[in-house]
């Protein structure tokens, strides 16, 4: 079945790959969201490079959080196993030779904008714009002295 001149479209019937269960559509539907997440980061990496180079790249940087509840809703929001206990610390920004931003990581929610819709979120993560229900993520990069280790 062609719908484009040199463009084969395979049918159920065609595709000796095909399983009926569903897995097809669950793994696209997977992929289709890890996409989307690169994305999104392209996207907040690219509006931080234009207008806040100033902040730490949320490729390249250490997250903190406030309080273990935020480090708990963390973990859930991001699928992130239970098996991985982060190790509580207490450190100190050398000065001059760290820099840090506090952001509100309900901002990251993208799920269903386009780009516009997602670079403006970019825009109000990176200004340090907090919601009344705001979730805040601390990015840290450069040097810093762990005062104490707390877990």
């Amino acid at each position: 079945m062609s719908f484009i001149p040199g463009m084969e479209v395979l049918t159920q019937a065609d595709d000796p790959t095909f399983k009926s269960d569903g897995s097809c559509l669950k793994n696209f539907l997977i992929h289709s969201k890890y996409c989307a997440e690169v994305l999104k980061e392209y996207i907040f990496e690219e509006v931080r490079n234009s207008f806040y180079s100033q902040h730490p790249s949320r490729m390249n940087c250490l997250f903190a959080f406030p309080d273990n509840s935020d480090i708990d809703q963390m973990r859930v929001k991001f699928t992130i196993s239970n098996e991985l206990r982060p190790t509580l610390i207490r450190i100190t920004p050398v000065t001059g030779q760290s820099s840090f931003i506090k952001a509100d990581a309900n901002l990251l929610n993208c799920d269903f904008l386009l780009h516009d819709g997602i670079a403006d979120m970019a825009q109000k993560y990176w200004s340090g714009v907090h919601q009344e229900d705001s979730l805040i993520e601390i990015l840290l990069s450069g040097v810093f002295t762990i005062s104490e280790i707390i877990e």
